[in-house]
């Protein structure tokens, strides 16, 4: 007999006409079956022949919500939205649907929408009560969309919705107050939740607090500060969920000094929680204790954690706790592993003057064969206390030093050293062909401060403008305008310099003309011009110059001549007319004012 193929099948030849009525007859019954499901919803729901085609509508995508097809249940949603407030009445409707998927997806339409909320409210707590835990969870769902203007309306709601038996809708009620935009309405709901006997909703509570204050921090510190509830979060510090912890650690760091006392125990034992994020906020809350000194030994113990934040905030919270912290600080400069002693001497370095007693203390650690140890103390001791003769030779001595970090730091000391520096001279001109470019650039800026000895090697760094290497034209002009004032002969090279093909000198040689103010005063031309650079960093460059003009200008005003002062009026308006716009013009307009301020005192007299 002969076979036939259909849908990869051998079948008899003679029932081949059997199988077409076959496929006729399963068209047609698919057809019979879409028909009949249209039929279904549009008698489901008490709606008339008469109504509008965005009804029919509307309904058809609400009876999506029944699909086994997430994707198609997600579009219907998205549809529904689209349509907007029309669709209010029938999802409301659809709330009292025997089907759960239904309810708890038209609860989720109805909140999208986000339209008649007054309106739809009232059904979105009713479903709270719901029978099917899903449903329950979705109206609180629905409510954590509602934002803006409504907010306020929700609110009382999902506080409510914090009571409910359900583990799952105190969790989203939780989450939902984070979200609504209401801290004075939120916060303390939060805070109670925090001791909910779930942990999954005390979890949710801490998500919303920490949402809020990544928000609103001054609303949050603001609403924390005076908690009467401290005790709560003592024992959230031990809950077995870590964002109860941090949020417990974090929430402590804003409650005031007082309250905050009874935490410190608790907030000491939390150093050593197995969280970073809780041991790094448990140590800023320790910033501002006032009984010190069990709270000041677990901070510089924290100083050996593995994490680095951790060792930075508990590094914050010494320097915070400022002199009172000085003695325990010392005992450990003597006694800790090197890592935690130069730690501690950059603390002390913060803290300042008022760190005094740790001056002999911090040149014994100047000397010490560790790198970290020995340029941390030199920034401290000229932090503490240049001025002091033995701290001047300590500072000296280790401008000779082999580190170039310790080098930075003792030429960084010198600011505070006044007239003691003067014997630090012969060493900055050698530190001037240091192999470090920082540690050139700081012994140039330090020789500035010496008048006759800054003018003595202005002449080199002019010749070098000249010199066939970019590298060393640009190095150059910047350490003449680290210099100032005092290479006020460099003014025509600099100009000049602004000319030059290679874009870092002409940055260089625009900056330093701008840090010579009043001296450069014959390159305002040349700056306007700069303006127009095709490096945007000169031409922006050159605008900042101008300014530090203008405002030597306006400081140096009595000591101009009167065709000076005319000229300098008339510069400043120009360049004021060219920025226009497109630069902020106060410190050019405030120059010019004080300029003709002056000249008009003069025409006074």
């Amino acid at each position: 007999m002969t076979k036939v193929v259909s849908r990869g099948l051998l079948v008899p030849h003679k029932t081949k006409t059997r199988i077409s009525l076959i496929r006729l007859t399963a068209l047609a019954s698919h057809f019979t079956a879409i028909l009949s499901c249209y039929f279904l919803l549009l008698f489901s729901t008490p709606i008339s022949w008469a109504q509008k085609p965005k009804d029919v509508t509307i309904n058809l995508y609400i009876y999506k919500f029944k699909s086994i097809d997430e994707d198609e249940r997600h579009k219907a949603i998205e549809s529904l939205q689209k349509i907007g407030s029309p669709a209010i009445p029938a999802l409301i409707e659809a709330l009292q649907s025997k089907d759960m998927w239904v309810r708890s997806l038209a609860a989720i339409a109805i909140a999208r929408i986000k339209k008649n909320t007054k309106v739809s409210l009232p059904s979105l707590q009713q479903t709270l009560k719901d029978k099917e835990p899903l449903v329950r969870y979705s109206a609180a769902l629905a409510l954590s969309y509602i934002g803006g203007k409504q907010a306020g309306l929700a609110a009382p709601i999902l506080i409510q919705a914090l009571q409910n038996d359900s583990p799952l809708v105190r969790r989203r009620a939780a989450l939902a107050l984070g979200n609504i935009g209401k801290p004075k309405i939120a916060i303390p709901a939060l805070i109670q939740a925090l001791q909910d006997r779930d942990e999954l909703v005390r979890n949710g509570a801490a998500s919303a607090m920490n949402s809020i204050a990544a928000t609103d921090i001054p609303a949050f510190s603001k609403l924390v500060r005076n908690s009467s509830r401290v005790h709560i979060f003592i024992k959230a510090l031990q809950d077995k969920q870590v964002s109860v912890r941090y949020i417990a650690a974090f929430t402590l760091s804003y409650i005031s000094h007082s309250k905050r006392a009874f935490a410190t125990p608790s907030l000491i034992k939390a150093l050593e929680d197995e969280s970073s994020l809780v041991r790094q906020r448990a140590a800023f809350a320790l910033a501002n204790i006032k009984k010190t000194d069990l709270g000041v030994k677990a901070l510089i113990k924290a100083l050996k954690d593995e994490d680095e934040s951790v060792r930075y905030s508990a590094a914050y919270a010494l320097h915070h706790i400022g002199v009172k912290a000085v003695p325990s600080l010392i005992g450990a400069l003597q006694t800790e592993q090197v890592s935690v002693r130069s730690q501690i001497a950059e603390i002390l370095g913060g803290i300042g003057s008022r760190a005094t007693p740790a001056i002999p203390y911090l040149i014994k650690a100047s000397h010490h064969k560790n790198i970290n140890l020995r340029a941390n103390a030199i920034y401290a001791l000229g932090r503490i206390g240049s001025e002091n003769k033995v701290v001047s030779s300590t500072i000296i001595e280790a401008l000779r030093d082999e580190n170039e970090e310790v080098r930075v730091n003792a030429l960084n000391a010198m600011g505070g050293m006044g007239v003691k520096a003067k014997a630090a001279v012969p060493t900055l001109k050698i530190l001037l062909e240091d192999n470090n470019k920082k540690v050139r650039l700081k012994a140039a800026e330090a020789l500035g401060k010496f008048p006759s000895d800054a003018r003595s090697i202005v002449p080199e760094y002019i010749a070098n403008l000249s010199h066939e290497e970019a590298s060393v034209r640009a190095e150059s002009a910047q350490l003449l305008g680290v210099i100032g004032e005092e290479a006020e002969d460099s003014v025509p090279a600099l100009i000049k310099a602004m000319l030059d093909v290679d874009s870092d000198v002409r940055l260089n040689a625009v900056e330093a003309l701008g840090r010579m103010g009043i001296d450069a005063q014959t390159s305002i031309p040349q700056l306007i011009a700069a303006l127009e650079d095709i490096d945007s960093l000169v031409a922006n460059q050159a605008a900042v110059a101008i300014s530090n003009i203008a405002l030597s200008y306006r400081e140096n005003a009595e000591e101009l001549s009167d065709s000076d002062l005319d000229k300098a009026i008339s510069q400043l308006d120009d360049v004021r007319k060219i920025f226009g716009n497109f630069e902020d013009t106060e410190s050019l307009t405030m120059a010019i004012n004080s300029l003709q301020a002056e000249r008009l005192l003069r025409q006074l007299d």
